[in-house]
């Protein structure tokens, strides 16, 4: 009897650890050198904004408002002497989308945005002050194995390391479900080697880099049209910096 409980008990430990492990995504595609983000002290970003054009200066402040409505702890400021800060640079050339991700000390938040995404309105602008308080791409959380497939085959020369996964111990919020409708969630073609031939919001389709496991989120990952700060967006960002008392958050139905 107590040789049956033994070997019942190496089972399940056995069973334990295989599923724990099962949890994290291939390791031959982790971010060995990623840092847990650190939010802004007390919530509050100062931000320059001078750079940018009037319409792209509205669209700024659009995109902040988003992050300021989900009832998060969070205040945009203009910048005055502060040493860290966010600065829109108004560069419109540099081929990519680019930012920090979470409060550096003694670093600025330079945030790029080309010219097609200011046309697209406040959705880039909104995803990479999302990455400045301190949130990674959705499809790099340590379990997105389960949820998406991510052909690193299809992708462009350079960019393969964009969809590396982050492990959990390095995510500010680690307690929320993996998001298909989050903001910062790319969509199943971008980056692609052969973009011209891969057809958006088909997973199945060639040269697709980020397939989701359920077909109906094809045409939900990625999409600005539809796809504002969503409900577990707002979450994290209230478990990151704390509930504004009596916050009131503005998401709409089709956000959530």
């Amino acid at each position: 009897m107590a040789t049956t409980a033994w070997r019942l008990y190496f089972i399940a430990l056995f069973f334990a650890a295989r599923f724990a492990s099962a949890a994290d995504s291939n390791p031959a595609h982790v971010d060995a050198v990623s840092a847990k983000p650190i939010p802004w002290p007390g919530g509050i970003i100062p931000y320059d904004i001078s750079k940018l054009s009037e319409a792209q200066q509205v669209t700024a402040k659009a995109a902040m408002n988003r992050w300021m409505d989900t009832g998060a702890r969070i205040t945009f400021i203009p910048h005055t002497t502060e040493t860290e800060y966010v600065n829109f640079t108004g560069q419109t050339n540099s081929g990519n989308n680019t930012s920090l991700v979470g409060f550096q000390k003694g670093a600025r938040a330079d945030i790029n945005i080309t010219s097609f995404w200011w046309r697209q309105g406040d959705w880039m602008p909104a995803h990479e002050l999302g990455h400045v308080l301190g949130f990674f791409h959705e499809h790099a959380r340590w379990d997105r194995d389960s949820h998406v497939t991510i052909h690193y085959e299809n992708i462009k020369e350079g960019r393969q390391s964009d969809y590396d996964w982050i492990p959990k111990t390095n995510w500010i919020v680690s307690t929320t479900a993996y998001d298909y409708r989050s903001i910062m969630h790319y969509r199943t073609c971008w980056t692609s080697k052969c973009e011209s031939e891969c057809k958006d919001g088909d997973g199945s389709s060639p040269c697709v880099v980020i397939a989701p496991l359920g077909k109906e989120y094809d045409k939900v990952i990625g999409q600005w049209g539809d796809n504002g700060i969503s409900a577990t967006d707002a979450e994290k960002a209230r478990l990151a910096y704390g509930t504004k008392p009596s916050a009131d958050s503005k998401l709409t139905k089709q956000d959530k």
